[in-house]
């Protein structure tokens, strides 16, 4: 039977690893909270343990310089928002020791909660089945489609953010919201396709459109090799509603996708959204490999460089983008359904449109004599770390960096 520590150290490890999907999808809790059916996803984990930060918010009539508060706000800006700790005492008006103080304290009271919660109610038993099998129209296979009929740019932005305002048009209508937008004419063009753009741009105005904000601003710059989109909005609800929240962290998925990224400072008053799109050609990566969150994470790795990701997660799918996206480089991993790893690379060896394209073989297998041997330019053991996966990406595309950097 689990006890109540082993519980409660189970919800550290989750906290500490939030961002980490490789590690959650690992973790016993996706089990045990699934009592028998399907293990839950990353995602679900983390919307569980945020979703139990209403368990600590104090009940009405407690003063506002209480401790519970305290906690309750600390928890809430540093994982329902992602501010660091010295962000959270600016907006508290604490020090830091006090702020890393009330986030353990905090911590320890959210893992008895749940833990408390958990034998209350615990999750309704279900079957023993096999997990069911991950849509195959959710975002990443949706993305590579899109790459792989759209071009990524160059996209004029101007006309884009003005059919995308005219899109939300009856959201701001429907509520009592200024919506201000400005961008200078002379923009240069964005190397994003114009849907994910789109659709980018969409998240970010529907998700702060559902906090109900009193003004919502709207400002662009340009400060190559990037281009900066700015949405503020005020005042917004802590912690943010689980909708919006969720249109956020879709946008941040398709930003990271394209090459850009997308930061967040607030909340409280103000929420700010910068969004940094890419004007200089990126060097597009195929990743094959059939673990989703294996993409999010190398996105990551790769963030701020000269590079964009596309996941193919069966060897079919590969090939097809192999040829329709000719990509820079391809990171293929060796245990993959229906096909090996080994006879992708040889049908990419055999294919005139495929064969010189470099393949960086990825593998908990330590065999990179054999991937040498059937023509791959790099091995990289899994798990690879950032340094090594930049330095062979580095190596592999080094004469297309810098035919695409500027002049």
């Amino acid at each position: 039977m689990l006890e109540a520590e082993r519980f409660r150290q189970y919800v550290h490890e989750v906290v500490a690893h939030l961002d980490d999907p490789l590690f959650l999808r690992r973790h016993p809790l996706t089990t045990l909270l699934a009592a028998g059916g399907p293990p839950l996803t990353p995602d679900a984990l983390r919307r569980w343990l945020l979703n139990g930060l209403a368990l600590l918010r104090p009940p009405p009539g407690t003063p506002p310089a209480a401790p519970a508060w305290r906690r309750w706000q600390a928890l809430s800006l540093r994982y329902g928002e992602g501010l660091s700790t010295a962000q959270i005492a600016h907006q508290l008006h604490l020090s830091d020791r006090q702020v890393r103080r009330d986030l353990q304290a905090g911590l320890d009271a959210l893992a008895t909660a749940l833990w408390e919660e958990f034998v209350r109610t615990p999750p309704a038993a279900s079957p023993l089945t096999e997990p069911a099998p991950e849509p195959q129209a959710d975002l990443e296979c949706e993305l590579a489609r899109v790459e792989a009929t759209t071009p990524a740019g160059p996209t004029d932005l101007g006309p884009l953010l003005a059919s995308a305002l005219t899109t939300v048009r009856p959201l701001v209508e429907g509520q009592p919201v200024s919506l201000q937008a400005t961008w200078p004419p002379d923009l240069p063009p964005v190397t994003v396709s114009p849907p994910v753009l789109r659709q980018i741009v969409l998240c970010l105005l529907t998700g702060l459109l559902q906090c109900r904000p009193a003004t919502l601003d709207l400002t662009v710059q340009s400060a190559p090799p990037a281009l900066t989109l700015t949405l503020s909005a005020r005042p917004v609800p802590i912690p943010l509603p689980a909708e919006a929240a969720d249109l956020l962290q879709a946008a941040r998925r398709l930003v990271e996708a394209e090459g850009g990224g997308l930061t967040q400072t607030g909340p409280g008053p103000v929420v700010t959204l910068t969004l940094a799109l890419p004007t200089r050609p990126l060097l597009t990566v195929l990743l094959v490999d059939d673990n989703p969150d294996l993409a999010q994470l190398f996105r990551r790795y790769l963030a701020g460089g000269p590079y964009r990701l596309v996941q193919a997660r069966t060897p079919p799918t590969a090939l097809e983008l192999a040829r329709t996206l000719r990509p820079a480089v391809i990171l293929l991993d060796v245990l993959l359904p229906t096909q090996d790893g080994w006879q992708v690379l040889q049908d990419l060896q055999r294919d005139p449109a495929t064969r010189t394209i470099p393949v960086i073989v990825c593998s908990v297998l330590p065999e990179k004599p054999l991937a040498l041997s059937l023509g791959a330019a790099d091995f990289l053991a899994k798990p690879v770390l950032p340094q090594a996966l930049r330095a062979a990406l580095e190596r592999c595309t080094r004469p297309l960096v810098a035919e695409s950097a500027p002049r």
